[in-house]
């Protein structure tokens, strides 16, 4: 019976491994392909915003060009809606920085808590296992 015991662990052991194993190659297999859909999404979002802001100033200038209408706008007004133009430039560029450096945090977060866990495991590998042997029955 004791080594049937010691076969279900093993065995225990190597399905928890192959479960785990399965697990990861599926997501290793699966993220280049969440990427690259996320950035289609994301280019076609972009690409189409664009494309319709375009298009609403195209179709505004036709109507006025065809109507022969001027409309007169202050230089204060075109200086201030240039002015908010480049702001808005701005702030996205530091939202990005900000969102890259919240990243690279976040990444340098998961290293340092995998380094501490790989550290813990070998520590308790070094403190337990001298001592369960001491418990263990020599046959």
């Amino acid at each position: 019976m004791s080594g049937n015991q010691n076969q279900d662990k093993q065995d225990v052991f190597a399905v928890c491994q192959e479960g785990v194993d399965n697990v990861f190659t599926g997501v290793r297999q699966n993220v280049p392909q969440f990427h690259q859909s996320i950035t289609n999404l994301q280019q076609e979002c972009i690409q189409s915003c664009e494309d319709t802001i375009k298009s609403v100033i195209a179709i505004q200038k036709e109507y006025a060009d065809k109507t022969d209408f001027k409309p007169f706008v202050s230089a204060t007004v075109l200086k201030s809606f240039h002015d908010g133009v480049e702001e808005f430039a701005k702030i996205t560029n530091i939202k990005n920085q900000f969102a890259l450096a919240t990243i690279d945090a976040t990444q340098q977060g998961i290293k340092t808590m995998h380094d501490n866990a790989k550290l813990f495991t070998e520590l308790h590998k070094n403190f337990v296992l001298p001592w369960s042997t001491m418990f263990l029955k020599k046959n």
